[in-house]
């Protein structure tokens, strides 16, 4: 099942591409981002967590993934384990985000009004395959919502695929869904940070490896 970018939790400008399979995973995120001061640059998206053999990506604030690496995932023993932490850290993180909001003013006010999503793909020895779970909270919102991938599902945010597209099961095919979403994207949402380099991790049950490609004519 292909999850279109509404149903991913879709709002922050950011290329978020996943592909599941049992023995086999495929995550891609791009590096464009909006800094809190109006700027632009790049920014990680997305970590390896080696000891589990899972990753983590994220869409939105930065601050949200880089605590879950750190907190949850840094210190699980297993995919369950770092899922079971991700879904409670990430209500942890957005009631610390209230309180700032309330202490601090607009740039903690702004995690809270936005959208932000996780994701959270690694290996399962429970499930004996590679498991997925996506983490979201629309805009405006607080309830979290937590849904597991299925084998066959892909992600695709910010925007729909057309059904003539490939499953993004390789690096080439990441790419080119990648940037038909730049391509489709970057005029409806000027001002969004959307492309940069394409950071894409290929994962099997006893291995993670992630490369770089410049895969955009446009940067941000």
């Amino acid at each position: 099942m292909r999850v279109p970018g509404a149903q991913a939790c879709g709002a922050p400008m950011s290329l978020l591409i996943a592909h599941l399979q049992p023995d086999r995973a495929l995550v891609a995120v791009d590096t464009a981002c909006r800094f809190i001061d109006g700027s632009y640059g790049h920014t990680t998206k997305l970590y390896s967590v080696p000891h589990i053999g899972a990753v983590i990506a994220a869409r939105g604030a930065a601050g949200f993934l880089v605590s879950m690496v750190i907190g949850a995932v840094g210190v699980a023993q297993s995919f369950e384990q770092a899922r079971e932490g991700v879904e409670r850290g990430f209500a942890e993180l957005l009631a610390m985000f209230q309180r700032m909001a309330s202490e601090q003013g607009s740039a903690a006010q702004m995690v809270i009004d936005g959208r932000q999503e996780l994701l959270l793909v690694g290996w399962s020895q429970n499930l004996g395959r590679m498991a997925a779970a996506t983490f979201c909270k629309a805009a405006g919102e607080s309830l979290l919502v937590v849904d597991d991938l299925d084998a066959g599902d892909c992600i695709f945010a910010p925007g729909d695929m057309p059904d003539w597209m490939p499953d993004p099961d390789t690096a080439d095919h990441a790419i080119s869904a990648a940037r038909y979403q730049v391509e489709n994207w970057q005029g409806a949402a000027a001002g969004d940070p959307v492309g940069g380099d394409l950071i894409v991790a290929q994962m099997a049950r006893n291995s993670i490896t992630i490369t770089r490609h410049h895969a955009f004519a446009g940067a941000i």
